[in-house]
């Protein structure tokens, strides 16, 4: 989502104004989103969650798949709706962004994607006071992004401590679009064979951790892959259907491919 990320600054954007995105278009690629601990309960209703690898990283990382092929996203609408009752805190925090200064003892700074087209000199509002202190608008930002920050942390020691138990497995569903069929590679999941066998030590433990939810949330989460697959079909329908006429609705992320898709997490 992020294309030129620069740090906010009173001196540099003193006169800057501000104007919220009225579409999630941005999204249209993101195939998948990390996951903050205090959402996970509505991701988990409403989406499949599974554990990926980052890059050459091999600790595991908690997403909520918003499509089939890790990169493109099937909750955008053709005019930018999101197609569900609840939008991931990573897709509602941009088009800010914490990020750490060069001074290693300097707190984060919001930063802004100065590509989201969001910041004017005449329109929306200002970003700094007279004074050069952050407007509410500013300190809002930054309070949802300090939350959204320290849930992804949470969620991260949770999960290194099902993977340290030996908890975590390959999940590699297979998915039928249309008249393609294929499988879904580079994905975890939870063992719950192995979460049951657990001894009473061991379960005590990531019970300690806070781990506990985030494991039974994954596994019931499995079960809303079917309507993911349902919605990647209705797009594909609507792909066609415009292409017959001859329109173009976009991507039908995935149902024009075949055989594995993997996914990565830095797509």
């Amino acid at each position: 989502m992020y294309q030129n990320v620069v740090a906010l600054s009173s001196k540099t954007h003193a006169k800057k104004r501000f104007t919220p995105l009225r579409s999630y278009g941005f999204a249209r690629n993101q195939g998948m989103v990390p996951v903050a601990a205090r959402e996970l309960s509505r991701l988990a209703a409403r989406l499949p969650l599974a554990f990926v690898t980052r890059g050459e990283t091999p600790e595991p990382r908690l997403v909520a798949m918003l499509g089939l092929d890790g990169q493109s996203n099937l909750l955008v609408g053709p005019d930018g709706r999101w197609l569900s009752d609840y939008v991931p805190a990573a897709v509602r925090r941009y088009p800010f962004i914490l990020t750490q200064p060069s001074q290693a003892d300097a707190p984060p700074a919001v930063a802004i994607d100065t590509e989201a087209g969001v910041l004017s000199d005449t329109e929306g509002e200002p970003l700094f006071t007279e004074d050069g202190e952050p407007t509410e608008r500013l300190n809002q930002a930054k309070a949802i992004l300090r939350e959204f920050t320290t849930g992804v942390e949470a969620t991260r020691r949770a999960t290194e401590a099902l993977a340290g138990a030996g908890l975590l497995e390959e999940w590699q569903p297979t998915v039928t679009v249309g008249e393609k069929r294929w499988r879904l590679n580079g994905l975890q999941s939870v063992s719950e064979q192995k979460l049951n066998a657990l001894d009473d030590a061991s379960f005590a433990e990531l019970r300690r951790e806070g781990a506990l939810p985030l494991a039974y949330a994954q596994i019931l989460s499995t079960a809303q892959l079917p309507a993911l697959v349902r919605l990647a079909n209705a797009h594909a329908q609507k792909a066609k259907k415009g292409q017959q006429s001859g329109g173009n609705t976009g991507k039908t992320n995935g149902a024009g491919s075949g055989g594995d898709v993997s996914f990565n997490f830095d797509a």
